[in-house]
């Protein structure tokens, strides 16, 4: 189980100028990015949590944003950032050592690398794309094998080449915003109600899955579209969603919803688990930390609550008035907190007997 949690440490910093609402946030193994109305995307050393670079390009508020990592314990190759004009830049990232060794670079000049600190980092933007429908890109995911996923307030699903920028498809889409995309990447190992044996054959591509505006989670294959094996299912209103899992090691989904609830589902049948009450108003952002096992949520009502997904025990609750976005370090196990006013909090829990 997650340890109980006495305390929690926090820090806040200025990522964006005052009232440039930070959007949302990224993490790699050694950097955290955010992304704000300013139209910018900030890159920060988490070592130090100083800015190191400061992304730009974007003419409209940068709505959606991810990095793409091609192995664990690797650094980012790319940074991608989408805004709500509907375009979508790619930047390529290289880390250079103090020796002046390349360490980490995208797929036009080699080398892999690991690691992250100790380095500068170089970016370069290779593409600047536009969606089928021009609306606001409001989700962006990447694959393992290179691809780029991108959702719309369109409701459109859209697959890229991150390495040529070149639209393969569109994989289909929710009837209102794409509210998140997830990739799926350990679902042939999880345990759960249903077996993912049973319709594993069918799946020719990765697996992703969607939270729309329309309240619905959809399954897709990136090769060939909705991928009916696994279902789909409606889910009240929701604002943000994560994976987690349970002390059992099933997999789990989070779903933040719009009357302050907490939704678990059984992730390969997107059957309901569990619905935890504490917010009193929407919750806007969901993630998962203590290596799943805890569920943290913000929401409007100005306080951020930490979960026990197996028991729907609230192990915390804190304050912090106008949250918008949300992202938690596996690593560090630490919660960054952006906020309307262009700020990020990270939270370290202290566990009881901590200090």
């Amino acid at each position: 189980p997650p340890p109980a949690v006495a305390s929690a440490r926090q820090a806040t910093f200025r990522a964006h100028a005052r009232g440039a609402r930070v959007n949302v946030m990224a993490l790699s193994g050694a950097a955290l990015y955010t992304a704000s109305d300013d139209c910018t995307v900030c890159c920060f050393e988490l070592s130090g949590l100083q800015c190191v670079s400061t992304l730009r390009g974007h003419t409209a508020p940068v709505l959606a944003l991810c990095v793409h990592v091609p192995k664990e314990g690797a650094n980012e190759t790319h940074v991608v950032a989408g805004a709500a004009n509907g375009s979508i830049r790619v930047w390529e990232v290289a880390v250079t050592r103090p020796s002046g060794a390349i360490t980490a670079l995208g797929p036009h000049h080699g080398g892999g690398g690991g690691g992250g600190g100790g380095g500068t980092r170089h970016f370069r933007c290779v593409h600047v794309l536009r969606g089928l429908n021009r609306a606001p890109t409001t989700s962006l995911v990447t694959t393992p094998s290179g691809l780029l996923v991108s959702g719309d307030a369109a409701g459109t699903l859209e697959l890229w080449s991150l390495s040529s920028g070149e639209r393969l498809r569109a994989l289909g889409a929710h009837r209102g915003v794409v509210r998140s995309v997830l990739l799926v990447a350990a679902v042939a190992s999880a345990h759960g109600p249903t077996p993912l044996a049973a319709s594993s054959s069918a799946l020719t591509g990765e697996l992703l899955l969607s939270l729309g505006a329309d309240q619905q989670l959809r399954w897709w294959d990136t090769k060939d579209g909705l991928f009916s094996a696994l279902g789909h299912a409606s889910a009240p209103m929701a604002f943000g969603a994560a994976i987690c899992q349970s002390a059992e090691g099933v997999q789990l989904l989070l779903t933040g919803g719009e009357d302050g609830c907490l939704y678990e589902w059984h992730l390969l049948s997107l059957t309901p688990r569990a619905r935890l009450v504490g917010h009193t108003q929407a919750v806007c952002a969901v993630a998962s930390a203590d290596g799943g096992l805890t569920g943290v949520t913000a929401a409007v009502d100005g306080t951020i609550r930490l979960w026990d997904v197996q028991t729907g025990e609230c192990l915390a609750t804190l304050e912090h008035e106008g949250a918008s976005s949300m992202v938690t370090s596996a690593l560090s196990n630490r919660i960054f907190v952006g906020s309307a006013d262009g700020c990020v909090t990270v939270i370290e829990p202290l566990a009881e007997g901590r200090g």
